[in-house]
């Protein structure tokens, strides 16, 4: 039957699929044929053109540190902050004390010279040396600091933070999304989704455990179970509006 058939459409084309019944051999259209009425005109999707036999794959990822934002630290925020370690810097650019207070601070935390390094340049980006674009914002956040001793230390630490580290500002939008309901959040979820953002790669959930830690440090929230929940901490509202960045 196959032969007649083939013998009556001679554009036609047989293929040997794998996977199909003995008795099963289908034959196609071949070239820009189709099996319909003699000089009727379809528009069909099939037959055996490139095309058709060929499905493309496309694979898209989020690729961070493009645009605008691209002088900005892709993570960052890599070491864990003491909050008087983050204060110590903010009073050094403050006039308030010396460069000497803050290494003390570190060197009495028993930090390596790798680690003191690492931590001190997270302090240098958040209150020493800030970027360009930020100069103006941190100096807005050393008067605030100097005329208002209401003003908790950690708000605008927090704050400096969130400008300057996105990675930061991403772990604490997700912490407070995911503990809004009942107060806390599994430690898992907030890693999972910072790995959906930055990606699978080394050091995303090390680098989430530091800003967590950190946090942690600044009363912002606390870890119970071995790390494994984060419970958000009410916290009293300061008045920090000229410490908006625009």
């Amino acid at each position: 039957m196959l032969a007649d058939s083939a013998a009556a459409y001679p554009t036609t084309v047989r293929l040997d699929i794998a996977g199909l019944p003995a008795n099963f051999m289908p034959l196609f259209a071949g070239g820009r044929t189709a099996f319909v009425p003699e000089g009727e005109q379809v528009v069909v999707h099939g037959g055996v053109s490139v095309e058709e036999l060929i499905v493309p794959f496309v694979k898209v990822k989020y690729v961070i540190g493009t645009g605008m934002n691209s002088s900005a630290p892709q993570i960052g925020f890599d070491r864990f902050i003491q909050l008087d370690w983050a204060t110590a810097a903010l009073n050094v650019r403050a006039g308030a004390a010396g460069l000497d207070d803050l290494n003390a601070l570190l060197d009495a935390a028993g930090l390596g010279v790798e680690a003191k390094k690492k931590t001190r340049t997270v302090l240098n980006r958040l209150w020493l040396e800030p970027r360009a674009e930020l100069v103006d914002y941190a100096d807005r956040g050393v008067a605030i600091h100097k005329t208002h001793s209401d003003i908790p230390v950690a708000a605008l630490c927090w704050g400096m933070a969130v400008a300057t580290y996105p990675f930061f500002g991403k772990v604490a939008e997700l912490v407070g999304r995911l503990s809004a309901i009942q107060g806390d959040c599994a430690s898992a979820e907030v890693h999972r989704r910072m790995s959906e953002t930055y990606g699978e790669r080394e050091g995303t959930r090390r680098m989430t455990n530091m800003v967590i830690q950190s946090q942690a440090s600044w009363s912002a929230v606390e870890r119970v179970e071995k790390g494994k929940r984060v419970v958000r901490l009410h916290q009293q509202r300061s008045r920090t509006t000229n410490l908006r960045h625009g």
